[in-house]
């Protein structure tokens, strides 16, 4: 996946966390953190550039990192399709460069324009916005999905 990645430290959080058996630690933290994620990737679809549509339809979140008092979520694009490769382009912009050869290339020039060159273009950040601008949101969803999950075990 081409993503930022949010990682919880689970201070914040242990003493809840204690009250849950040492094996389910790990399914409580990932969902509450899933679920945080989501709420990243939902305001990053936002703000992302709309030409076609797709970098906003392929945001998702997903479990990278699962342990017992660790937990790491990826925000962004499957890897291996185009609509990653070209998200991390829109999100941290491109520097001038040459073009290799390919279809590209070949396209430009049957435009009449130069195909040697790609004059880049600047950054279009909308992960990183996304990941700053709902963190507090994040944080109060991991609580509280948190304390559900323990409460329904009845250890509450």
């Amino acid at each position: 996946m081409t993503a930022i990645a949010l990682t919880i430290d689970t201070r914040a959080v242990d003493q809840l966390l204690r009250r849950a058996d040492a094996e389910l630690r790990a399914d409580i933290l990932a969902d509450a953190l899933l679920a945080g994620g989501r709420i990243v990737a939902a305001e990053a679809a936002v703000k992302a550039p709309k030409r076609t549509g797709r970098l906003a339809a392929a945001l998702d979140a997903e479990i990278s990192v699962r342990e017992d008092t660790v937990a790491e979520v990826d925000i962004g694009f499957v890897a291996g399709t185009n609509v990653a490769f070209i998200g991390r382009f829109q999100e941290f912009g491109v520097a001038p460069h040459e073009l290799a050869t390919g279809r590209r290339v070949a396209r430009l020039a049957e435009r009449g324009r130069s195909p040697g060159f790609h004059p880049g273009h600047p950054a279009q950040p909308f992960l990183t916005p996304a990941l700053e601008e709902r963190a507090e949101d994040v944080q109060r969803e991991l609580r509280e999905d948190i304390r559900r999950r323990v409460d329904a075990l009845g250890h509450g």
